[in-house]
């Protein structure tokens, strides 16, 4: 027999990096018009995830100086979190100890969600 909360900690095992998502927020100037900022508080820390690169990266750009990294990885999380497109992530990459390894920071997209986990494209925010 199948059992739903077996398989979700099956696929949850498996998320060992880290993921920080920040929001941006809407507020009015002194002289009335809005401004668009990024929260001060991350609405979730440390988060557990998953990182997939599809992409590779490639030296085909010929400016050597601020050439953008070109690769958009996956970033798979739990079902319950509530992000939305747009949103700032910071995900450190872990090893199995815990260790981090690499941090990378980025734009969401629109997370997909599945009945055991959610997924979402990332646009990595640095320069080779």
């Amino acid at each position: 027999m199948f059992r739903e909360d077996m398989f979700k900690g099956i696929i949850a095992s498996m998320f060992t990096d880290k993921l920080t998502v920040t929001e941006f927020s809407s507020g009015t100037n002194i002289d009335g018009s809005t401004s668009t900022s990024l929260n001060p508080a991350p609405k979730y820390t440390d988060a557990p995830c998953r990182i997939s690169f599809e992409n590779k990266d490639s030296a085909s750009d010929a400016d050597a100086d601020g050439v953008p990294v070109h690769y958009a990885p996956k970033v798979f999380f739990a079902p319950d979190l509530v992000i939305l497109a747009g949103s700032h992530v910071e995900i450190k990459r872990c090893d199995p100890d815990g260790a981090v390894l690499y941090v990378y920071t980025g734009v969401v997209s629109q997370p997909i969600p599945f009945a055991s986990h959610q997924e979402a494209f990332f646009q990595i925010e640095e320069y080779a």
